[in-house]
């Protein structure tokens, strides 16, 4: 089904009432203030996000790590905190006191998640301005399984033994995550309290400001073998994903006008031509990147240890491996 624009909560009950028994059903995280021109259509502009919770979304296929890595994350977090099974991981919302939106705030709130879900080896992603999460009390049509609300307090007592709803329990209502009062926990403060480090504050700049080349994209250590005469297919496909999801300012591509890829397109050839591998040619180069610049997001931490390629910890770990 396409996405569809929800104008009122009125038009989203009645979405869900309709549907949720039927379809897996997905809502944008954050609501938005603005819209802009893609060349196609009018879509939502990401700059814009109102962020008003910090989110984590856990996937461990049924295992008791996925519970207890859940569980722990929400005794580490201020606050009223909510969640949600999703059929075969758990989503973790934490409301926050003050709603934020502005250029700044996105980098902020990766870099607060990312903390809190230190060492979590389950955990699958976090909540980011683009992101979509699954709808509560409603069918995961993949699973056979519902997306119910549960009670944190009780969770978090015995997360392993914890019986989660197989269907929407009705006394769990009041749990839902997605709510008109405000939290206590405030992210301002947070960061007020939790300046971080000039180098890792050089990092975020360069990722979240305008990226005028490939040069200044910062690279991390896992891709360190690109100096080599020839390297793997493995390591130039993580290096394209890389380049354009930076390039690009971590826009969704398909918010992105043709002339916008094509730029990116142009950035990355220029810089990879200039890295000397002995079996480079342009056309073929441009052919692959023109597929990947239509890819949302680049490889994951696990991804790189998993494929044998991590050096260690760094600016740009993302919480999905243990490191």
């Amino acid at each position: 089904m396409k996405r569809a624009t929800c104008e009122t909560r009125a038009d989203l009950d009645r979405f869900v009432s309709r549907m949720g028994d039927k379809t897996a059903c997905y809502i944008s995280l954050y609501g938005f203030t603005d819209k802009k021109w893609n060349g196609r259509r009018m879509v939502f502009d990401y700059q814009s996000a109102i962020i008003d919770r910090a989110w984590w979304d856990f996937d461990g296929d049924d295992g008791d790590q996925v519970k207890i890595d859940a569980a722990r994350l929400i005794s580490r977090l201020e606050g009223e905190v909510y969640a949600v099974a999703t059929g075969r991981g758990f989503h973790v919302h934490q409301p926050l006191r003050e709603t934020v939106t502005g250029d700044r705030w996105p980098t902020e709130l990766v870099r607060y998640e990312k903390e809190m879900a230190e060492g979590l080896p389950t955990l699958d992603c976090i909540g980011t301005v683009d992101r979509l999460c699954r709808v509560p009390d409603t069918i995961n049509p993949k699973r056979g399984r519902w997306a119910v609300i549960i009670d944190v307090k009780a969770f978090c007592a015995d997360p392993v033994g914890y019986k989660i709803p197989e269907r929407p329990e009705p006394t769990l209502k009041h749990l839902t995550p997605f709510r008109d009062a405000p939290g206590t926990f405030s992210l301002i403060r947070w960061v007020h309290n939790n300046p971080p480090p000039e180098t890792e504050r050089d990092s975020y700049e360069t990722i979240f400001g305008d990226v005028v080349s490939a040069d200044t994209v910062p690279l991390m250590p896992c891709l360190d073998s690109i100096y080599q005469e020839n390297p793997t297919h493995r390591v130039r496909v993580a290096l394209a994903q890389h380049l354009m999801e930076n390039l690009r300012n971590f826009a969704d591509p398909a918010d992105m006008t043709e002339a916008e890829k094509e730029a990116c397109i142009d950035a990355a050839v220029d810089f990879i031509r200039d890295l000397g591998w002995r079996d480079f040619l342009e056309s073929k180069t441009r052919t692959h990147l023109a597929s990947i610049v239509n890819m949302k997001g680049s490889q994951s931490c696990r991804w790189f240890v998993g494929n044998a390629m991590c050096k260690g910890r760094c600016w740009r770990y993302d919480g999905s491996v243990a490191l």
